[in-house]
């Protein structure tokens, strides 16, 4: 599984921020890492040096083998909780999407 994290020009984003995400994405969907070929983990904030509720934003692509790709967004205050909230919302959809590929 292959993750790669963007970040808008608003975050500032080093190796160990990317280190830090992709540990947290590869943690939450190791389970799933014989299907996934690619991650994409894209981090925005939404009102730049404004502020405000909510104005980051996770979207995450995941590619499965041979499907099509499945994406999700959230949004959240706080960094770390954008991302496991995407994280979450991830793992329900695959969860979701694997199990009717496997039963039907």
């Amino acid at each position: 599984m292959f993750v790669q994290v963007h970040t808008d020009n608003h975050l500032k984003g080093g190796a160990e921020f990317r280190d830090e995400i992709t540990g947290m994405v590869e943690s939450s969907l190791g389970r799933f890492a014989d299907r996934i070929t690619d991650v994409e983990v894209h981090l925005s904030d939404q009102n730049g040096m404004k502020g405000g509720e909510n104005d980051l934003r996770c979207s995450i692509e995941v590619r499965l083998a041979g499907l099509s790709p499945l994406g999700v967004s959230h949004e959240a205050t706080v960094l770390g909780d954008v991302v496991q909230g995407a994280l979450e919302r991830v793992e329900r959809l695959l969860q979701h999407h694997l199990g009717r590929i496997e039963a039907g």
